[in-house]
């Protein structure tokens, strides 16, 4: 039975040959290594005000087949807050990447500026997000 399997990127330069669509979940709404997406954010927000409260696939060069899916993360500091914002956030979109003809998505976690005790609150964040995009993507048999 085929699953999805994650992979711990390390070579760059290779990222946009071998996936289909970034997925950004960002606190910030800028991407590690795709210094155009805050632009593309930034110049898209000027029209539309969901780019930081809600997920929206976007047109956006230089990334993975020019298909950014941005899922902005805007609650860390609450008492309650935890790693669940990631998993919901994915399994949330799973199907709209599915929709969109996104077969091998590249997923990002960029969570610039937490202090030290958020940054070990949310270590495990990639982790939990793959979880849950597994979590949407299965279907009982």
């Amino acid at each position: 039975m085929p699953f999805p399997s994650a992979k711990n990127e390390t070579d760059v330069a290779q990222l946009s040959q071998s996936y289909d669509c970034l997925v950004l979940l960002s606190n910030t709404n800028k991407s590690a290594y795709y210094p155009s997406v805050a632009g593309r954010l930034s110049d898209y927000q000027r029209i539309d005000e969901r780019v930081t409260t809600t997920s929206l696939l976007l047109d956006c060069e230089g990334v993975p087949r020019n298909k950014l899916f941005n899922l902005p993360i805007t609650h860390l500091d609450r008492d309650y807050d935890d790693v669940r914002v990631f998993f919901d956030a994915c399994r949330n979109i799973a199907a709209d990447l599915a929709a969109s003809g996104t077969k091998k998505p590249l997923l990002e976690i960029n969570l610039e500026g937490l202090d030290t005790a958020l940054s070990q609150k949310y270590q495990y964040a990639a982790e939990v997000a793959f979880l849950g995009l597994c979590q949407g993507l299965w279907q009982p048999l």
